[in-house]
């Protein structure tokens, strides 16, 4: 596979539009795809926060996973309200901050895992774990209404969740009406010091004549001052080749400047053909200290061509 080359990338670096990087609202819209039925992922990356699956539950598990905008378990709204969830009950999503460090979390939007069945209760409790960082807990209990017919988000708002170094909720049984899925997650105190990348691509999934488009491709520093830093983006493949997209500044002649956030999304990588293996694929960048070679920042974003 040929490699991709960002023509004109220090330019771009030069004259970068800012992004916020204290406060976010982060709902999962990129995610969103046409058709019916599910998407799952291990994890995703937004505004500098890891949602993760610990896939450990009784029951295995399919990750995280959003339903597609035409499936009636989506809630009412469209792509724009394109939600997360545990597709599997008992599995544990966990929220923290890329790079390490405390944040907070002040909202939330939550509804049903899907339609609701003849039986189902009324409302049904889900519970929300803090960790601070002196490891101390702090826990909250929404009641969520099961709302008929496609799920409809509902707003809910935490107390005491700040000073955090993960949050985590428990995917409740969808058969007994306690599953949930959520958006709109309201993150204060990101990233405030220190480098950042964060890669996505458009879609979960592609097919022959599909074009595969890096939406996000991410670099910040969030620090006083300018930060040397080798940048290294790459494509992997299931046959377990990668295909360099992007490699400078193991020389240290790379700095992203102090204040520095820009994303140089979206780029066309390549357009899906009957020639490429099917299977699991990867987008993933590292920033790297040019000369102990400590990893800065690190982030991967996995789709399917099918």
């Amino acid at each position: 596979m040929r490699k991709i080359v960002f023509i004109g990338l220090s330019l771009v670096l030069s004259f970068a539009r800012p992004w916020s990087a204290s406060a976010a609202t982060t709902n999962f819209s990129d995610l969103s795809e046409a058709g019916t039925g599910y998407v799952n992922f291990a994890a995703t990356v937004h505004d500098g926060f890891a949602f993760t699956s610990d896939l450990s539950g009784p029951y295995g598990g399919l990750g995280l996973s959003i339903w597609r905008n035409g499936d009636p378990n989506h809630p009412v709204g469209g792509a724009i309200t394109t939600s997360l969830f545990e597709y599997t009950a008992f599995n544990t999503t966990t929220i923290t901050r890329i790079g390490g460090g405390v944040f907070g979390i002040t909202a939330i939007d939550l509804a049903n895992w899907g339609q609701v069945k003849a039986g189902f209760p009324e409302t049904f409790p889900v519970k929300f774990v803090g960790t601070k960082s002196d490891h101390t807990t702090v826990e909250q209990t929404f009641t969520v209404v099961n709302t008929p017919g496609q799920p409809h988000l509902q707003t809910f708002t935490f107390t005491g969740f700040s000073d955090l170094i993960s949050v985590s909720m428990q995917q409740g049984v969808y058969e007994l009406g306690t599953a949930f899925q959520f958006d709109n997650v309201a993150l204060t105190g990101g990233p405030s010091s220190g480098v950042l990348c964060e890669t996505a691509v458009d879609h979960n999934s592609y097919s022959n004549g599909d074009a595969v488009q890096l939406s996000t491709l991410r670099f910040a520093n969030f620090g006083a001052t300018p930060t040397a830093t080798e940048i290294k983006v790459w494509f992997g493949s299931p046959n377990g080749t990668n295909a360099s997209i992007l490699n400078v500044g193991a020389n240290g002649s790379t700095l992203l400047p102090a204040g520095f956030d820009t994303n140089l999304g979206p780029v066309t990588l390549f357009q899906v053909t009957a020639a490429f293996p099917r299977g699991g694929y990867e987008v993933s960048c590292r920033l790297l200290e040019p000369v102990t070679g400590k990893v800065l920042a690190s982030s991967l974003r996995s789709f399917v061509i099918q």
